[in-house]
């Protein structure tokens, strides 16, 4: 199927679970998605997305250009603020979902000397980038959530 000739996008499913930190500047979701066509319109947040499912083929379009990744367990999808996305996936897919206030994380990266006063901190896509820590991390606040309270 041509990009072309893909049914329309769908809203991402609701969070299976969801928490807010520094005052709503950040949201960590939990997501478990069937295999479907969805869109995520541009937002003024980072998001950072460590999914959690088995192997699924997924295809992201990030502005104009699409890509194709096998997504396995623990890896890592990063997505820009203000870019719409649109997703094909091929097959179940879990993840969490943690999204980041753009200015909030700016604001962050400065007072923690990361970034230069007056530099912009810019985040590059990524899709499927595995790391052993970040999954490590990830599995123990998707534990977390999952908890009862």
């Amino acid at each position: 199927m041509t990009p072309r000739t893909r049914p329309p996008a769908l809203p991402l499913a609701a969070p299976v679970l969801c928490r807010t930190l520094h005052g709503g500047a950040v949201a960590v979701r939990a997501f478990a998605q069937p295999a479907s066509v969805i869109g995520t319109p541009a937002s003024a947040e980072q998001v950072i997305a460590i999914h959690f499912s088995g192997d699924a083929v997924v295809e992201q379009r990030l502005g104009t250009a699409w890509r194709t990744a096998r997504l396995e367990r623990g890896d890592l999808t990063l997505l820009p603020p203000f870019t719409p996305t649109e997703w094909r996936l091929h097959g179940a897919v879990a993840f969490l979902h943690v999204a980041v206030d753009h200015d909030w994380l700016q604001q962050f990266a400065r007072t923690r000397r990361f970034i230069a006063r007056r530099a912009r901190l810019c985040v590059q896509p990524l899709l499927g980038q595995r790391d052993a820590t970040i999954a490590a991390l990830g599995t123990l606040v998707w534990d977390h959530l999952h908890r009862p309270r």
